[in-house]
């Protein structure tokens, strides 16, 4: 069992390399930890349970931390780790009320180090980091900020699964690789940005549906995106030029109200950069059967098979995917462009709603320059705006809207809020 340790009004002073402290001798006795110069490493599971420690003073010559080292250490609520020290897997996790920690310089993230660190708010990568392994952060529920290392070349499988109060994620130009279900179970994410050549994504990357994923051989994001199911707004993705092939992969990210007859989500939106369009598919819409029907394929979107698609849309998808598409009008032949404009006739006020909840100005931009809207409909989209605080929307309506209408507008707008 080692040296016998002496604990002083709940503060343990650590001291020497080899000591060994049976783990349930001193679970409900340790407070504090102070650890002297001459400790260098702290051994596997040395402080695991320990669940009333609550501060850690570290000493600058610590060169490790072992493996879990200070799991479940509940009380625990910051790790402020010298710079030098090395950490080993599952060195903090299940530390329940760990709300700060400062990282010191190291190149790699081991598995599990922080999981099940429910009170974790924000985390800060050091820009010497260049993997974060699996299960990194599984399970911080409340973490809403990462900022990632800009050398960070490597997300491992599950890392930030359940982080359920992650919004947006934007990725470091150097990440080629993302694992399976990485940010899997995080309901309120909306925002993801590749800045990266990535050239590896993993399966179901942002996956949160409970059904089987669907599987086609050689398209990378065909299984990483499903569903967001009853987000209220759509996801956007940037997707990087590098990845060679896309099909599906953005399963259920529409609002129920828009869903089909059949109750599936008939939306997929996402923005390929290069392109400068905003694809607009659905199950139905796009074949996921063919393994090689492809929209992207080298790196290049093909908007003729884009729009050789639409036939298998139904009727309300089609308006939308209409209006998406000319909205972007890249490669869109006359004769398209008639079908598209007539498909949207009877959906236009479905299809304007749905791009201010999306907050889609050019779809927005389009449908008012092109159709016509009765002054009591302008004013319903006007509140609609503004109440989701979407003013470059609001004034958008505004500037569409003709000088009578928008007179007739701001009158009937008045009256509503006098009510």
């Amino acid at each position: 069992m080692g040296d016998k340790l002496k604990i002083k009004n709940g503060v343990l002073v650590y001291k020497k390399k080899k000591t060994k402290i049976n783990e349930y001798n001193y679970n409900d006795q340790v407070l504090q930890l102070e650890l002297t110069k001459r400790v260098k490493e702290i051994s596997r599971m040395t402080f695991a349970g320990c669940r009333n420690l609550k501060i850690i003073k570290f000493n600058d010559n610590l060169k490790e931390i072992g493996y879990e080292a200070f799991y479940n250490c509940v009380s625990l609520e910051e790790a402020i780790i010298p710079v030098g020290a090395k950490l080993s897997e599952g060195a903090f996790m299940d530390c329940r009320k760990l709300k700060k920690v400062i990282l010191p310089p190291l190149r790699v993230l081991p598995k599990n180090l922080f999981k099940g660190c429910v009170s974790l708010e924000e985390i800060i990568i050091p820009d010497t980091v260049e993997i974060i392994e699996e299960g990194c952060f599984y399970g911080c529920k409340n973490l809403k900020t990462i900022t990632f290392s800009n050398n960070l070349k490597e997300i491992g499988d599950y890392a930030f699964k359940r982080c359920f109060a992650l919004e947006s994620v934007i990725f470091p130009e150097t990440l080629k690789k993302l694992g399976h279900k990485a940010f899997e179970d995080d309901k309120n994410l909306k925002i993801v940005k590749f800045n990266s050549d990535l050239e590896y994504l993993g399966k179901s990357v942002f996956y949160n549906k409970f059904y089987d994923e669907y599987k086609i051989k050689g398209t990378a994001f065909c299984s990483s995106f499903t569903s967001k199911n009853e987000l209220e707004n759509c996801i956007t993705i940037n997707i990087p030029e590098t990845i060679d092939f896309l099909s599906l992969g953005f399963e259920g990210v529409l609002p129920f109200a828009y869903r089909n007859r059949n109750k599936t989500c008939p939306n997929h939106v996402l923005a390929v950069e290069k392109e400068q369009i905003k694809v607009f598919m659905s199950s139905n819409y796009y074949s996921y059967k063919d393994d090689s029907d492809y929209i992207i394929e080298n790196g290049k979107f093909n908007f003729s098979k884009y729009d050789n698609q639409l036939e298998k849309a139904e009727e309300l998808e089609k308006a939308f995917v209409s209006a998406f598409r000319l909205s972007y009008p890249k490669d869109l032949s006359e004769l398209k462009e008639t079908e598209y404009s007539k498909l949207i006739a009877g959906y236009e006020k479905d299809v304007a709603i749905f791009a201010v909840e999306v907050n889609d100005e050019n779809v927005l931009s389009y449908l008012l320059e092109n159709f016509s809207f009765t002054t009591e409909f302008s004013a319903t989209l006007y509140s609609l705006c503004t109440k989701k605080g979407y003013n470059n929307l609001a004034e958008l309506v505004s500037l569409k809207t003709s000088k009578t209408a928008i007179s007739e507008t701001e009158d009937l707008l008045n009256d509503l809020l006098l009510v």
